[in-house]
């Protein structure tokens, strides 16, 4: 049966913990079962309005799926600049995403590097630090420029320069801008991010046409 909110939380926050041990120890089909039996009472809890204790089981389930994704310590690095994102404290934010790349790129894991530049970029761009994101974005991508995934890194780095130029225009970070659109071009051509390259460059050269 149904128990009281508070109770109901607690219940399957207990779940959750159990799914992570059993988990840890390879049962990862017993560990599914158990998550979704927390997700299926959580829509139930829902519908008795206690959204509180609902948010907070929640909480914890996205924190446990951080560690399953990335594992302990880059998981703790990744929820600490989430939540300075979400609490808007955009410097502490930047300093705790770039803390999380560089634990990404150090244990090996370039995988979660290339998962988490995406939102650190944006956290760079928000604040207008576009040197700061193409220095962070140009290391990573030169780490291993042909793993799956990278050219939206190359493309999120040329979108830096691309910025970093308009905010400052010079000839040198202007070569810097359309020689990187040129690589990309040439090195993607058959990926998906080609396309946003070949736009991106059609821009520049029509902006050049207008000087």
């Amino acid at each position: 049966g149904s128990l009281p909110g508070e109770l109901e939380a607690l219940r399957l926050q207990a779940l959750l913990q159990m799914a992570s041990i059993v988990r840890s120890r390879n049962n990862d089909s017993l560990a599914q079962e158990l998550e979704n039996e927390v997700t299926l009472r959580l829509s139930k809890l829902r519908e008795t309005g206690a959204d509180y204790y609902a948010w907070v089981v929640e909480n914890q389930q996205r924190q446990m799926d951080l560690q399953v994704e990335y594992g302990p310590e880059l998981a703790a690095a990744v929820q600490a600049a989430r939540l300075a994102a979400n609490d808007q404290k955009w410097t502490q934010a930047a300093e705790a995403y770039q803390n999380a790349l560089t634990a990404a790129v150090n244990s090996g894991n370039l995988k979660a590097a290339v998962a988490i530049a995406p939102e650190a970029a944006g956290i760079y761009f928000r604040t207008g630090n576009y040197s700061e994101a193409a220095e962070q974005l140009e290391r990573l991508w030169r780490s291993s420029p042909n793993l799956e995934g990278m050219e939206q890194i190359h493309l999120l780095w040329i979108q830096a320069l691309g910025r970093y130029y308009m905010a400052a225009r010079s000839s040198e970070r202007l070569s810097r801008y359309a020689d990187a659109l040129q690589d990309h071009l040439s090195r993607y051509s058959d990926r998906d991010s080609a396309s946003e390259a070949l736009w991106l460059m059609a821009e520049l050269q029509f902006a050049r046409m207008q000087v």
